[in-house]
């Protein structure tokens, strides 16, 4: 009898809760693992369907709420969920080790070790890439995208639209801005709903625009004169500080983009000069069935996850080489893109 495919490549435990403790110690530069409002699916459940509360249930009435001694009350109307589907898919990749080098090593665990956070990080990486693709590809929030330019000449016209790097930009007054536009597709969610998520150059215009310099004080007072830099933390302090943002994301994180055998290339994986502002995480959760359905209040994106992080060893048929395998489940998908707005053009 044929042997199925997770006999020969089995689940290692060890390696797989190795491979999820690395998935969350990599680095501080990959921000798409708790960007997203998470969802854990039951065991089985790669596939169903999402059920969306409708946020006109909770925005009043125009009726008459007054009641008459004796008289009947005022019946509001209901909304229904909206509904969408879901598929998990399975991303992963695997590396081999020479047996030899196995055999002759004097600590051949750590050997399988650095393997499985090499496959992880490269896992990892293919996440982030993801998630930036789906946030920062103006195709997937038509409707909610612009440059900077367009969005303060016809979505609103509080913006500056000065381009970041440039001369008399002021940033701060275009974020107000865009949140407010965001606010009130969503439903009032303000900032403290909200999540920005920024290009690095984007970032580091941030850091040296006057407009945000003046938080920290004037000359007089010894802040450094000139276009010097704030610290990173400064900078997400004053964002918070002023909107009460949820959170603030750099998409700081680089990726080799050449072919196998090909020499090496990096590329920023988040766009420099966009930025992408909206609700990310829902005022309930979510609620999974067992059924396959999941019930979830609304937010721009969710991401289902289907079990954690998992990994595997197996030796090749001629047992020449020990093949190590790292794999993970999960789906981020857009449910309400009126709840976000991307920007584009920020930088000149």
């Amino acid at each position: 009898m044929a042997q199925s495919y997770s006999n020969i490549h089995p689940v290692n435990e060890i390696l797989s809760q190795f491979a999820s403790e690395a998935s969350k110690n990599l680095d501080a530069q990959l921000i798409a693992p708790d960007l997203f409002e998470g969802i854990q699916l039951n065991q089985g459940m790669k596939s169903g369907t999402i059920l969306v509360e409708n946020n006109s249930n909770f925005m009043g009435t125009e009726l008459d709420l007054e009641r008459a001694p004796g008289s009947s009350r005022a019946r509001q109307g209901t909304f229904d969920f909206s509904s969408t589907t879901y598929q998990a898919t399975a991303y992963g990749i695997e590396s081999s080790i020479p047996t030899e080098s196995l055999e002759d090593s004097q600590w051949p665990v750590e050997m399988l070790q650095r393997e499985v956070r090499k496959n992880t990080r490269s896992v990892m990486l293919a996440r982030e890439q993801s998630a930036a693709n789906l946030l920062f590809t103006p195709a997937n929030w038509t409707g909610y995208t612009n440059t900077l330019a367009a969005y303060a000449a016809g979505v609103n016209t509080d913006a500056t639209g000065t381009q970041w790097g440039t001369a008399g930009a002021e940033p701060l007054t275009d974020l107000q801005a865009i949140s407010d536009t965001v606010r009130q597709n969503a439903f009032g969610m303000d900032g403290p709903m909200q999540t920005l998520v920024l290009g690095y150059r984007a970032f580091l215009a941030l850091q040296r625009n006057p407009e945000m310099r003046g938080y920290l004080g004037a000359v007089a007072n010894g802040l450094s004169s000139g276009s010097r830099l704030m610290q990173e933390s400064e900078v997400v302090s004053v964002l918070k500080s002023l909107f009460s943002f949820v959170d603030v994301k750099i998409g700081k994180a680089r990726v080799n983009n050449a072919n196998p055998g090909q020499t090496q290339t990096q590329a920023q994986i988040w766009t420099d000069d966009s930025m992408w502002l909206g609700v990310l995480k829902s005022q309930d959760g979510a609620q999974v069935s067992t059924s396959g359905k999941v019930r979830t209040s609304p937010a721009a994106v969710v991401s289902l996850t289907h079990g954690g992080m998992m990994s595997g060893a197996y030796d090749s048929l001629d047992q020449t080489r020990k093949n190590v395998w790292c794999e993970h489940v999960y789906q981020d998908k857009i449910i309400v893109p009126q709840f976000g707005y991307l920007v584009s053009d920020l930088l000149a």
